[in-house]
């Protein structure tokens, strides 16, 4: 079986990990970077190469791309789904998760409790609506992963001059109530029907806990009612296999945000999330094509 690693820049951190361990899955892997990777329309069918390999003759192909990615994501995602390639993400998946308001909004559809947010084009909106809101708040570019991208405002002067600067990059924000969280989360990572939970925690002054600004991460049991509602965020966004992360209060789970591409972890979980993800893939891959046959 052919397997395919394509990958945004910002995935070069653990391609070798997963191009290590694919190898023990599957007889042919390859890595495409994003940026090497050439569509053409011939005969009024697209068609995808990366060096001399025809991407689309792939039994299965994992996607990894980042909002740095997305006009020419997009595409590549449209012309695999069409194919015969099983994939474990797709189109609508990315167009939702890399627009955090719109993901916000779309989770709170299916029933999902989800923090108060808004979604402003102009410094004096987000002003009025952070002011409503009342202090902290967390402001949101609508793209970024890993945390970044996301900033604790606490007080109307703090917010003020953050306003100024992004109205000159005419940046979309999304401002979200602030749910105090002791620097944790809750992350569903789903692969299929396996759930694994993971709580992720912030360190020293650092409020948002994520693994790439310097936070920890252990493995945890989740309870069935979070398993549930990460699942059903899974299947609205159409992914196989994303993450789903949650603030646990003590009423309910809210949902923050979900995820694409989830980073792996390495330092915490070795290999073991990406032998998780490319086993679920092989095993799909395997069933799409017998049910060609």
């Amino acid at each position: 079986m052919k397997f395919c690693l394509i990958s945004g820049k910002k995935g070069e951190d653990v391609k070798d990990v997963f191009i290590n361990q694919a190898k023990n899955f599957f007889d042919t892997v390859v890595y495409a970077p994003i940026s090497k990777i050439k569509v053409s329309l011939e005969d009024q069918d697209p068609k995808l190469f990366y060096k001399n390999y025809d991407l689309k003759s792939f039994d299965a192909i994992y996607v990894r791309i980042f909002e740095d990615d997305y006009m020419f994501g997009e595409i590549i995602l449209d012309i695999l789904e069409k194919s015969d390639v099983y994939m474990p993400t797709g189109l609508d998946g990315y167009q939702i998760t890399n627009h955090k308001f719109y993901s916000v909004q779309m989770v709170s559809k299916i029933g999902v409790p989800v923090p108060d947010s808004s979604l402003t084009i102009s410094p004096e909106s987000s002003m009025i609506i952070c002011k409503k809101m009342g202090f902290p708040i967390v402001l949101k570019l609508l793209r970024g992963f890993g945390g970044k991208g996301v900033m604790l405002i606490n007080s109307e002067e703090e917010l003020r001059p953050v306003l100024d600067t992004l109205n000159v990059l005419d940046e979309l924000l999304s401002a979200q109530k602030f749910i105090p969280n002791l620097q944790t989360d809750t992350r569903a990572l789903i692969i299929g029907d396996e759930i694994i939970g993971i709580r992720r925690k912030g360190t020293g002054s650092e409020w948002r806990a994520n693994v790439s600004t310097g936070g920890s991460a252990e493995i945890i049991e989740l309870d069935d009612n979070l398993k549930e509602i990460a699942k059903s965020v899974s299947e609205m966004l159409r992914l196989d296999v994303c993450a789903v992360d949650f603030i646990e209060t003590d009423k309910e789970p809210i949902f923050i945000e979900a995820n694409f591409t989830p980073g792996i972890m390495e330092k915490y979980f070795d290999s073991k999330l990406a032998d998780s993800i490319l086993s679920y893939i092989k095993k799909k891959a395997e069933r799409k094509n017998s049910d060609k046959e």
